[in-house]
């Protein structure tokens, strides 16, 4: 259950156990600096916060820039917060225009079957491959090196599960100078 919801689960009861945790912790990990700050305006103390930033330490690789975008990936659960939903219809609009661009959906979760039906409605079967999860840290570093554009696309799914945004918002910067690669993060809403 995302902390975000918490509170007001079991009619408030939720943030009461909320204020329990944060009063007899000793340490709150926080994934990201926006998560931290939530965490604090739900009641935690900000000295107990510690902001543990996930990620690929030590992935070795250099990459040329991009000068054409033809291969895109998503390295993530498959998750409503993840928003394949979102890159499958702009790749549906793309294919509409004669743009025939790749993607590379690499990860596993529960809306697998579902993403790969309405890829195929969509006619994104050949430009749509779902790779699975990397085994081991050379095999990401492959797909990382053999893209052009790093997609992340997440938003808040209805049951308040949204991490993503911040956590990509945290990594763009060291992702560049680590990877030199090509990268996008998607922030969008539909209208």
């Amino acid at each position: 259950l995302p902390i975000y919801a918490f509170p007001s689960k079991w009619f408030g009861l939720g943030g009461s156990l909320l204020k329990s945790v944060f009063r007899y912790a000793t340490k709150l990990i926080a994934m990201s600096k926006p998560m931290a700050e939530r965490l604090v305006e739900l009641g935690a103390e900000e000295s107990k916060i510690e902001i543990l930033l996930p990620g690929i330490q030590n992935l070795a690789f250099t990459k040329q820039p991009v000068k054409k975008i033809e291969r895109l990936l998503m390295v993530s659960a498959l998750k409503e917060k993840k928003n394949h939903l979102l890159v499958l219809e702009a790749m549906k609009l793309l294919l509409s225009r004669g743009i025939g661009i790749r993607l590379s959906i690499v990860g596993h979760g529960p809306l697998l079957e579902s993403l790969k039906v309405i890829a195929s409605d969509f006619g994104l079967d050949k430009q749509v491959n779902f790779e699975g999860s990397y085994r081991d840290i050379n095999e990401l570093a492959q797909y990382l090196k053999n893209s052009d554009l790093l997609l992340h696309p997440s938003k808040r799914a209805p049951n308040g599960d949204g991490e993503g945004v911040p956590r990509s918002e945290e990594h763009t910067s060291e992702l560049q100078s680590q990877f030199r690669i090509s990268y996008a993060v998607f922030c969008l809403k539909k209208k």
